[in-house]
């Protein structure tokens, strides 16, 4: 049985290797994977707020919802590219870009279509782009994993 200290300890380990792993691996995603990683980003907040106007930008952005791989909206990933040429992104861009990137993508939300995601900008404003958690989307949007994807895919009655 494992001590509460030792458990704490080959979680922060775990952490730690997984940081590293992804900084290592990390250099220039495309804009299809940095949509998917913001996405699952988003969607980290989604599990802790429930916030309504979140709910309806994750269900339009849904990169698994269909088969084709495409966003459960097209006009979603069009407005992604959009944004993404606005701010003089290239195809390939890295994870600092991709969370300017995401930052901006809720700006033309908020402004342009009336989206409720202020509080989410905030918060964004705050962090670092290379915190732990973004990281890992990147990770997951670059080698998603079949339970990953099933996730999110819509389910058969």
């Amino acid at each position: 049985m494992w001590t509460k200290k030792q458990e704490r300890t080959k979680e922060l380990e775990s952490k730690n290797r997984t940081k590293r792993t992804t900084e290592k691996k990390v250099n220039a995603l495309t804009l299809k994977q940095a949509f998917i990683a913001a996405f699952y980003f988003m969607d980290l907040y989604y599990i802790e707020t429930k916030d309504d106007a979140l709910a309806d930008l994750l269900g339009n952005m849904n990169p698994y919802l269909w088969a084709d791989g495409g966003s459960a909206d097209p006009a979603a990933e069009e407005d992604w590219n959009n944004v993404a040429k606005a701010i003089k992104c290239g195809t390939q861009i890295n994870p600092e870009q991709a969370f300017l990137l995401m930052y901006e993508y809720l700006n033309f939300h908020k402004t342009g279509l009336g989206y409720d995601v202020e509080w989410l900008m905030n918060d964004l404003a705050k962090k670092p782009h290379d915190t732990p958690e973004w990281l890992e989307c990147i990770t997951k949007a670059i080698n998603p994993d079949e339970s990953t994807i099933s996730r999110y895919r819509l389910q058969k009655p």
